[in-house]
């Protein structure tokens, strides 16, 4: 009884810290790729810088 309480107790932890990992790391990488779409060379503030304008 003692041994299968202890087992599924350290079941049950062992997926939570595994879940909360995963869920750290995802969170990290989403924050990454916003910042660097937000940041990147060519972002839609510069949509208008340099484009041209021809008259037909």
């Amino acid at each position: 009884q003692i041994t299968l309480y202890y087992f599924s107790l350290q079941f049950l932890t062992s997926w939570t810290f595994h879940c909360t990992t995963v869920d750290v790391i995802y969170d990290v990488v989403r924050v990454a790729a916003i910042n660097i779409a937000a940041h990147r060379l060519g972002g839609p503030q510069d949509l208008f810088n340099g484009s041209r304008e021809f008259s037909s």
